[in-house]
């Protein structure tokens, strides 16, 4: 599944695999690369685990993301996020976040049949 939100120069991509009935998901813009990792994991007491590139700052949207699919859906989730524009505004990075929290919504919609929502 592949998911897609624009806001003016901002575009933000999730794109979503199965493994097995785990899911890898992939959150892109801009300049697309790998900033950080983050994995939901289901029945432990440690709900995510975080991996992250110095110098990058994609790790709250990671770990947001696979906590909040992992809980929802009930099996694990592995987030790897990486997105960079020049010149980013604050108010753009504010944009980003809501983008990616909306992207996560219409994904469990989709996974779930509307019920996560």
């Amino acid at each position: 599944m592949r998911l897609v939100s624009r806001h003016g120069r901002l575009r933000i991509q999730m794109r979503i695999l199965y493994l097995g009935q785990d899911l890898v998901v992939l959150i892109s813009g801009g300049e697309a690369h790998l900033g950080a990792a983050a994995m939901g994991i289901v029945g432990h007491s440690v709900t995510t685990g975080l991996l992250l590139v110095p110098g990058h700052r994609e790790d709250v949207l990671a770990q947001e993301t696979a906590d909040r699919m992992s809980k929802v859906l009930g099996f694990n989730v592995i987030v790897a996020a990486g997105i960079h524009y020049d010149n980013i505004t604050p108010e753009e990075i504010r944009q980003i976040q809501t983008m990616v929290h909306h992207l996560t919504e219409r994904c469990l919609a989709a996974l779930t049949g509307g019920k996560a929502c």
